[in-house]
């Protein structure tokens, strides 16, 4: 794990006393904010180390597979079912179960699950024998918990039950120098499984750029974003532009993004590059048609940003805007949308459930 900030030296330390004990460990933190990593640092830290680290990803399994992943089943228990199959929490025994996405899980399951933490067996489906097993759970969520249980979406019992130990990560932005500690690692580790690119360096004006990015996809996004970086720049120094980030259009068509990324470029320039490159200024200047006075290209063909009377639109409202557009131009395509999107499929799944948009 990379990081020298005050909030990830609070996260080590939380770690390291997670693997003093047994305790139910819950990690809480935005989506790409490296919640397995902080589960594997705490497994091969804890006496557990020789076990199995059995990963299940709760949004990524459909809901009625969803008890058989967990649990197991025998032959003939369902259509489909020709076999038996042994249950992640079976594969886990003796070592650790990271139950991603948590939050996912539907009220049924919950219960289910919740019975076999407190008596520390289960059944498989379709089966009557109780199997006993011993695995620590480690669950992990980038969602408001609390708040689900006030929705009586998520079981108050289940949250006592998993959050025994919870571990809050911080996002990128609140990291400080540590985006660039994370850059320098993700280019050399490039650079090294590359080696056609040898020579390339990140230019000044790219880690301004860096610097001054929110972020919202994390330490995932950055890592994409160095990646996919060093392939575009055509020269030695990758340049503010090649990184194609812009916080004025985070959820936007990728082919957009490098005319965004170039239009902010002068942003990251220091007062002193700005007066070099800027032309004199003339109260007489109009700006480009099409653009705004920022040098920004107008969106509001694609999302109207006024409510029809001249009103202001709210940031949430425009983001539902936003992924309705995307879905139905994908034709429903969820995996289409999100790349569209530039966020990942379980952000997508859970921004078309909470606006309501899947049919």
């Amino acid at each position: 794990m990379i990081g020298e900030s005050p909030a990830m030296q609070e996260v080590y330390r939380k770690i390291q006393k997670a693997t003093r004990g047994d305790l139910m460990v819950a990690i809480q933190g935005e989506s790409g904010t490296g919640k397995e990593l902080v589960a594997k640092a705490i497994h091969y830290a804890s006496s557990r180390k020789r076990g199995p680290f059995v990963v299940v990803n709760c949004a990524a399994i459909p809901r009625e597979l969803m008890e058989s992943e967990f649990f197991g089943h025998e032959k003939g228990s369902f259509t489909g079912a020709h076999a038996r199959k042994i249950g992640k929490f079976e594969q886990a025994d003796g070592g650790t179960i990271f139950l991603d996405e948590i939050g996912e899980l539907d009220m049924d399951l919950q219960a289910k699950l919740l019975r076999a933490l407190q008596e520390g067996e289960l059944n498989r489906v379709g089966g009557s024998e109780l199997i006993d097993f011993d695995a620590r759970v480690i669950c992990a969520t980038n969602r408001e918990v609390v708040g689900m249980i006030r929705d009586n979406k998520f079981r108050e019992d289940l949250y006592y039950r998993l959050f025994q130990f919870p571990i809050p990560l911080p996002p990128l932005r609140e990291r400080g120098s540590d985006v660039l500690l994370l850059s320098n690692f993700f280019f050399r580790d490039y650079i090294t499984k590359h080696p056609d690119f040898k020579g390339k360096k990140i230019s000044t004006q790219a880690r301004r750029a860096i610097e001054n990015y929110t972020w919202p996809g994390n330490v995932r996004e950055l890592k994409s974003a160095i990646e996919r970086a060093i392939l575009l720049s055509d020269e030695a120094e990758i340049s503010a532009p090649d990184l194609m980030i812009a916080d004025q259009n985070t959820i936007s068509p990728w082919a957009d993004r490098l005319t965004l990324a170039e239009a902010a470029e002068t942003s990251f320039s220091s007062p002193a590059e700005k007066r070099s490159t800027q032309p004199e200024s003339s109260n007489n200047s109009t700006p480009v048609s099409g653009n705004d006075a920022n040098g920004f290209e107008s969106v509001e063909e694609d999302v109207p940003l006024g409510d029809g009377d001249g009103g202001i639109v709210s940031l949430d409202e425009l983001k539902h805007r936003a992924v309705e557009r995307a879905y139905r131009l994908c034709d429903r395509n969820v995996d289409r949308a999100a790349v569209e999107l530039g966020i990942g499929r379980a952000t997508m799944y859970r921004l078309l459930k909470r606006f309501e948009i899947m049919d």
